[in-house]
């Protein structure tokens, strides 16, 4: 991501390139999960890959940074579609006894992407452009959609009803309401008082009230149900995922970047780094398939 930005001459955009790639995968996790739902399985993860493959494409033909950024939000919504939808492919086609295991094995291997996709994006700058960090995303697209579209059955909606699309827009708009501000506070030198940071903050949370609205009163089958936050296991697990996403993206972003841009290190350093995450995030997730099976959910938890 340095590389990219230097060579665009914009060294400020770095962190909103970044930001609005993990915003839009945050909100395409949401509603590309809800859409599983209420359309086939398969054919919602073909149009995920399909904005991937799309996104990766204009990004890496992108001329500039503002276009490399909206692009770059494009890549993120597609890819946010893919774990929440794979997930619940895994469970719908597999037994309970099988689920976990596969599931634990799959979420393992982004521990694996945290440690060989800079090492990867690294030989390709170093080697090429930056522009093939993006292009080289398009043959594991193309051959991802060629084996859902060939292996994977169709897996019929398991609801029925009207899909929330006022209440998903809703959710796009407060979010990145509320998201570009704290990123603008953090790299560029916003300030709370700021009008333009004012005028945003208040636009994200009267746009947030509507969308609890909505939710609650307006949407047959609302994108986000709050009526589930009423079970104490879906609050604390909503809990916990906060906070590992945070140290997720934390390491698997900036933590590279602080190592190479500000301690200066070389590959083989940011590597041992990267290393020690990969182990304990495979040990983490290797042993969530396999014991929490026989184990409560809430002791394994914790």
């Amino acid at each position: 991501m340095p590389a990219i930005v230097g060579a665009l001459h914009q060294p400020n955009g770095l962190a909103l390139l970044i930001g609005v790639y993990i915003t839009s995968s945050a909100v395409g996790m949401i509603i590309f999960g809800k859409l599983s739902d209420h359309f086939s399985k398969r054919i919602i993860l073909l149009v995920t890959l399909a904005i991937f493959i799309t996104g990766s494409i204009l990004a890496g033909l992108s001329p500039n940074l503002p276009e490399l950024i909206a692009f770059r939000a494009v890549q993120g919504l597609g890819s946010g579609g893919f774990l929440p939808v794979g997930l619940a492919v895994i469970a719908v086609i597999l037994p309970p006894a099988a689920r976990a295991k596969l599931t634990g094995a799959v979420t393992s291997l982004i521990g694996i992407a945290i440690v060989v996709g800079p090492e990867i994006g690294a030989f390709m700058v170093d080697t090429t452009s930056w522009r093939w960090g993006f292009f080289v995303n398009i043959p594991f697209g193309i051959g991802s959609l060629v084996l859902v579209w060939f292996l994977l059955s169709p897996l019929r909606p398991i609801l029925l009803g009207k899909f929330d699309y006022l209440g998903s827009i809703l959710l796009a708009s407060w979010v990145s309401l509320v998201t570009f501000p704290l990123i603008e506070i953090a790299y560029s030198g916003w300030s709370l008082k700021d009008p333009l940071t004012i005028i945003f903050f208040a636009s994200g949370l009267i746009l947030l009230t509507f969308f609890l609205l909505v939710e609650m009163r307006v949407a047959e089958e609302p994108v986000i149900p709050l009526r589930m936050f009423k079970h104490k296991t879906i609050v604390s697990d909503s809990i916990l995922s906060f906070f590992r996403g945070g140290v997720l993206f934390s390491a698997s972003t900036f933590v590279a970047i602080f190592v190479t841009e500000v301690l200066l290190g070389t590959a083989n350093v940011l590597r041992n780094v990267m290393y020690v995450s990969l182990f304990l995030w495979l040990y983490g997730q290797y042993s969530e398939g396999f014991y929490c099976q026989s184990c409560p959910i809430g002791s394994f938890s914790l």
